[in-house]
């Protein structure tokens, strides 16, 4: 009976120690995806932000307002779900 129960023991502790591994493996890896993903939107913000000057300075020499507060919304809309996704993986 001993015998049996130190088998059990063993594997149960062989199960444990794997799974602890597999879990750090996984965070690493979700810590790495995390941080590509917040180099990514950074990426995008950034034009975001340099079409959003060009518009500012067109739309003081145009007459197409419709036009230019449409792409103002659009990029707005753009910038903020970037920003939401950013603080998300932080």
């Amino acid at each position: 009976m001993i015998y049996y129960s130190f088998i059990l023991f063993s594997l149960t502790t062989i199960f444990f120690t794997i799974t602890i591994v597999l879990i750090k493996k996984i965070q690493s890896q979700k810590k790495e995806v995390s941080s590509v993903l917040s180099d990514v939107l950074h990426g995008i913000q950034t034009p975001l932000t340099i079409m959003k000057g060009e518009i500012d300075l067109f739309s003081n020499t145009s007459d197409n307002t419709r036009l230019i507060e449409s792409l103002n919304n659009a990029i707005d809309r753009l910038s903020n779900y970037v920003i939401q996704k950013t603080k998300k993986l932080s």
